[in-house]
């Protein structure tokens, strides 16, 4: 198992992302602005958009772009942004998107109004 440590600002200290077999098990991503340490933005398009850019980020340390995920985990804190998160989510995939759930969670951390977690096949 190897385990990939990019950003040393990850809410709970864990890995950005682990390999397993033929699998990236990638760490939820919150709209962090990794040059600044803030969160990007108080809407939720800036801040899907920075996840998702974010999550971009970790499948490049291997190589991985988006048309490698299978799965994917929407936390959201207001379901009823649901149409906006999808605007920009389904922006990032040309071909097919991977499967998804979306779980409508009380709180995020630092205040995030949406964090993604996926699995990419290698």
């Amino acid at each position: 198992m190897e385990t990939i440590k990019k950003h040393s600002d990850n809410v709970l200290s864990a890995p950005d992302a682990i390999i397993t077999e033929n699998f990236l098990f990638c760490s939820a991503q919150i709209p962090l602005d990794h040059n600044n340490g803030r969160l990007s933005g108080n809407d939720i398009e800036s801040q899907t958009l920075q996840v998702m850019l974010n999550l971009r980020e970790v499948l490049e340390l291997k190589q991985l772009n988006f048309v490698d995920l299978v799965k994917t985990t929407i936390f959201v804190t207001d379901i009823a942004e649901i149409s906006k998160i999808k605007r920009t989510y389904e922006s990032f995939f040309k071909l097919q998107q991977p499967v998804c759930s979306v779980i409508e969670v009380n709180r995020l951390p630092m205040a995030a109004k949406i964090a993604i977690e996926a699995i990419a096949k290698l």
